[in-house]
């Protein structure tokens, strides 16, 4: 029993060691000092927000009205009361929209053609002109949304108006107008916001990928400028102690930014968060230890800092776009779907939009936990035989830790 002690206090001592002289590291230099500092916590503040207003609102169109009749004026005032519609002007040619259009002075224009009122009046169907610039994708997608329901809305008026000229009550009419009445209720992202959506994601996937390039650059310049054998002096040749004070300062480090997003930002952007704190925590956790000896195993391999760092940028949006965050994964081909899975944020996305966005806990993560354990697994075994083959190398009297 005291020898089992001893061997824990020695390994604490030698953990110690390695995460004091990491500590040193990045104090002396300015990239790791950006990368894992400053980067984490001013990035997030920078990027998102262009976010910040996180809906768009009284998105600016033009109208050109040739009928000029009491219906089309009318449609232009449903329209321009949508709360995501402003009506800015009303053109009297297609010229002059067109040129507005492309000037970039409206967002979009609808043409309203002569005899809009007569074709209403004798039930026929009419047709309107809408073009809408597609240049900014989120007014494009606001103004179909809107336009779309006034339409609608405007299209039911007719019906129940022609109805009631033909001798049947209000009530009556309104229930041949629609014969189904469509509730639409929305479970989470209450308001639609593309803000509310995509700024929870991009804190993570900063958190990510700040934490894989400053310790992919950290391991890496231990090769680079000749420190490894340093490395496992300070650990006493112990692969543990390499692991632990390493790489559990980083996960330490960032487990403490990923707690200022969920705390101070999350309130800064109004985002809600509706589901369990330490579900999230332990996610968190597991997600940040497996990307950690991940990336300790792959910067291993490589001599030169810039090498790794270029391999390591290239995957940034790749990686995010296979985790199902932004793009559905079975909309994926099935061979990217399979090597997504290898992907430690594949599982955390999945698990972290839950438990965000969907007021998940443990038992509706329990998947997502499960597979980042068995990655984590597996990056271990890596790590570990990885750094056995480096101690081997440049460790100081080849002992087993």
């Amino acid at each position: 029993m005291n020898a089992a002690r001893r061997s824990l206090r020695a390994h604490r001592l030698a953990a110690g060691a390695v995460l004091r002289r990491e500590l040193g590291i990045i104090g002396d230099n300015f990239f790791l000092i950006l990368m894992v500092i400053v980067a984490p916590l001013l990035y997030p503040f920078l990027y998102n927000t262009v976010y910040l207003n996180k809906m768009e609102h009284r998105v600016s169109l033009c109208i050109v009205d040739q009928d000029r009749t009491a219906a089309s004026r009318q449609l232009i005032r449903d329209i321009d009361a949508h709360e995501l519609l402003a009506v800015d002007e009303i053109l009297p040619d297609l010229s002059a929209a067109k040129n507005r259009l492309e000037a970039l002075k409206t967002s979009a224009v609808i043409v309203i053609p002569e005899g809009f009122e007569a074709d209403g009046k004798r039930g026929r169907q009419t047709r309107l002109g809408v073009a809408i610039s597609n240049l900014r994708f989120l007014p494009a997608s606001d103004i179909g949304k809107a336009l779309g329901e006034v339409l609608a809305s405007r299209a039911r008026s007719c019906i129940v108006t022609a109805l009631e000229k033909n001798g049947l009550s209000r009530d009556q009419a309104t229930g041949e107008a629609e014969p189904v009445h469509l509730i639409t209720q929305t479970p989470y992202n209450l308001t639609e916001s593309y803000g509310d959506f995509i700024i929870a994601g991009l804190f993570m996937l900063i958190l990510q990928q700040t934490l894989i390039m400053g310790l992919a650059g950290s391991m890496s310049m231990e090769r680079e400028n000749g420190t490894i054998g340093g490395l496992f002096r300070a650990a006493g040749n112990s692969i543990g102690a390499v692991i632990v004070g390493k790489g559990g300062f980083y996960v330490l480090l960032f487990a403490a930014h990923a707690a200022v997003y969920c705390s101070i930002y999350y309130r800064l952007y109004r985002i809600p968060f509706t589901g369990s704190v330490p579900a999230l925590l332990l996610l968190t956790m597991v997600h940040l230890m497996t990307i950690t000896a991940a990336t300790l195993w792959i910067a291993s391999f490589f001599r030169k800092k810039i090498t790794v760092m270029t391999i390591l940028l290239f995957t940034s949006y790749p990686f995010f776009f296979m985790s199902g965050y932004s793009w559905p994964s079975y909309a994926l081909p099935p061979f990217l779907r399979i090597a997504a899975a290898l992907f430690p944020s594949t599982p955390f996305f999945r698990g972290y939009t839950i438990v965000t966005q969907m007021g998940g806990g443990f038992a509706d993560v329990r998947p997502q936990l499960l597979h980042l354990l068995a990655l984590l697994v597996v990056a271990m075994v890596l790590l570990w035989v990885r750094l056995r083959a480096l101690r081997g190398r440049y460790g100081v009297d080849g002992r087993a830790g």
